[in-house]
């Protein structure tokens, strides 16, 4: 195979979904392009979503361990 058609085959693959399959009522309810389902594969915008809830979270364990923190060291004063 000519090496130069492999990222072109592997968009069309990508954006055909069969990277990934849908069950049937995900499917049914996405209701998206495949301009959409291009979009995101290329701009990895799950991966991005994936990382800003998990910062969120990781935000949310460091202000409650600050938190303790100070409330343990008003203690001791």
């Amino acid at each position: 195979m000519n090496l130069r058609l492999a990222p072109g085959l592997l968009l069309i693959f990508l954006a055909l979904g069969c990277a990934r399959e849908k069950e049937p009522a995900e499917a049914a309810s996405s209701g998206g392009s495949v301009g959409d389902a291009v979009v995101d594969v290329v701009t990895r915008r799950d991966a991005v979503e994936a990382g800003k809830r998990a910062k969120a979270t990781i935000d949310a364990v460091q202000a409650r361990r600050q938190q303790d923190f100070e409330e343990a060291m008003g203690e001791t004063k």
